[in-house]
């Protein structure tokens, strides 16, 4: 048997990817586009899309791909996918009709025994609707490509779902062969099950980012962390270590969004119940506007000429598409607003109405407020001096936790963040109380700002349990930190020695916060413990507090 020919119509992201990682396995590979303009670019290895390693595996694998604007071309080819992204419009409705197209163009040009393959994105009923090419030669493939690791997934697969007219009967070998190539699970089932496992894929992602998200919101209210929260839940095995619980600002991107409308519009036709799509649409758009909601409270209301820096244009990273980006979103609230925008792969010149710039500390220089909505690795380089030092204003927004909350805080900046309460200065009269890696315990109010970090000590002599060592900073303004108290061990105890306690002075005004702390330890600890006055050779009066050892975790 002659080596097995592989054809991908429709040189979109789908089907480039899809391309090149078919050529990695060793097998030829025609590249068809009607777009002549496109395949003269792909030719000079110049590729519409941005992929981690992508341009590196088309250079290995450059022999045996070619690209072609003539549909005849397919000709010589035993397994022809159709391969090209499938449009939606901002309702997330699939526009079919290029795909139908495709299928009727190319099918004119299979061989009698070639077998045709749909690959791209499609709703229930549509590969069983298909009659240009016989049923027994026409299969639906599901893909499960991720934009930013569409190459590690395209060469990696977690298996194939095939979507067959008859199931039990085996796959033909020209096409069992390119999948076998792959060293993945084959799993064969009917069209429309096949159809509708890709969109149940999308789902259990969907429902995993709402839970993610509702649970996250609800974390900032009440001083929890989502963040030490998901460790728990990876360990468990009815969730498991590879589900996606990282809150984000909504679903976007278009793949997902189609998958919803394609099931709304299906049970709708049907009768069937989605009460529960709606309500993850309704969450989607809640969290798109976290952003907003923190601008709005924190600057906008109060400065409504306020500068604004927005790092981050695409709808993640390691991409460049922007369909249903939350950053645009976002902008669009503030386009009377004085905007500087970045972003690594976008063109800033999409914004119309804000001021672009080529480096993001460009955009932090006189801002009042900075945003980083798309979580690029560059954006984590960045030091909060240099961000203390450019910015008139002290708020940071990082949804996704790209900086060092603790150290934005400690130089003054109010550090917002999805799951977690925020961090730093908000309103005089507010204490936060911060433990561990600067994560918040639980906010309170008192007369004056404080903020109490905890960090554990094993003992060096043999005692079993975990000491904490603590100590108290108080903020003279909103802006900026000094440290009014320090940690001072019982006398007679040499440093490194194992403590069963150890007292906490701290200055007589900060009397409200000392309650605070001493209620919360005791509650960890579940002993009650009366705090009480001493003279010492300090001149102002102190709080003398004894903290018991806590039954608590050995790292908090």
């Amino acid at each position: 048997m002659d080596a097995t020919v592989v054809s991908f119509a429709g040189m979109t992201h789908l089907g480039i990817i899809s391309a090149i990682a078919t050529a990695a396995k060793g097998f030829s590979v025609v590249g068809y586009d009607g777009d002549e303009g496109l395949v003269r670019r792909l030719d000079r290895q110049d590729l519409s899309i941005l992929e981690p390693d992508l341009d590196r595996l088309l250079v290995a694998n450059r022999d045996r791909i070619r690209f072609s604007n003539t549909s005849s071309d397919v000709s010589a080819c035993d397994v022809v996918y159709i391969a090209a992204d499938v449009p939606t419009n901002d309702a997330g409705e699939s526009d079919l009709v290029p795909i139908a197209a495709l299928v009727d163009g190319i099918s004119r040009h299979l061989r009698d025994d070639a077998i045709l393959v749909v690959l791209c994105q499609v709703p229930p009923g549509f590969t069983r609707s298909i009659s240009s090419e016989p049923h027994s030669r026409l299969f639906y493939q599901v893909e499960t490509l991720i934009f930013g690791r569409a190459v590690e997934r395209a060469l990696n697969p977690e298996r194939f779902i095939v979507g067959c007219a008859d199931p039990e009967k085996p796959l033909p070998p020209r096409y069992r062969e390119i999948l076998d190539a792959f060293g993945c699970p084959i799993l064969p089932m009917r069209y429309e099950s096949a159809e509708l496992a890709k969109i149940s894929i999308n789902f259990c992602f969907v429902a995993s980012v709402t839970v993610a998200n509702v649970l996250a919101e609800l974390s900032e209210s009440i001083g929890a962390d989502w963040a030490e929260i998901v460790p728990a839940l990876r360990l468990d095995r009815r969730v498991g270590q590879y589900s996606y619980l990282s809150p984000g600002l909504g679903i976007a991107g278009g793949n997902l969004e189609r998958d919803l409308r394609t099931v709304l519009n299906l049970a709708g036709e049907r009768g069937t119940d989605v009460g529960v799509v709606n309500a993850w649409i309704a969450n989607s758009r809640r969290r798109r506007d976290w952003c907003w909601g923190v601008l709005q409270e924190r600057v906008v209301n109060s400065n409504p000429t306020a500068r604004i820096g927005v790092l981050g244009l695409a709808y993640k990273e390691h991409t460049h598409s922007t369909k249903n980006s939350p950053a645009l979103a976002l902008l669009g609230r503030l386009r009377r607003m004085d905007l500087r925008v970045h972003d690594p792969v976008v063109p800033a010149a999409i914004v119309t109405y804000a001021t672009g710039c080529s480096e993001p500390l460009a955009c932090a220089e006189g801002a009042d407020a900075l945003v980083l909505t798309t979580p690029w690795l560059q954006y984590r380089e960045l030091q909060i001096a240099d961000l203390a030092r450019l910015m008139t204003g002290r708020v940071l927004i990082d949804p996704y936790r790209l900086l060092n909350g603790g150290e934005a805080a400690a130089a003054g900046f109010e550090y917002h963040s999805l799951g977690m309460p925020p961090l730093g200065p908000a309103e005089p009269g507010t204490a936060m109380l911060v433990h561990g890696n600067d994560r918040p315990v639980m906010p309170k109010r008192a007369s004056s700002w404080v903020r109490v970090d905890l960090s554990a000590m094993r003992s060096r002599a043999g005692w079993n349990g975990t000491e904490f060592w603590s100590y108290a900073s108080l903020a003279a303004t909103s802006t900026s930190w000094r440290q009014m108290a320090s940690t001072d061990s019982p006398r007679g105890c040499a440093p490194g020695m194992c403590l069963s306690r150890f007292r906490l002075w701290l200055p007589a005004a900060t009397q409200r916060c000392c309650e605070t702390i001493s209620s919360w330890w005791q509650r960890c600890s579940g002993q009650r413990r009366q705090s009480r006055w001493r003279s010492s050779s300090i001149s102002a009066p102190t709080r003398y507090m004894p903290i018991p050892r806590p039954r608590y975790p050995k790292r908090l």
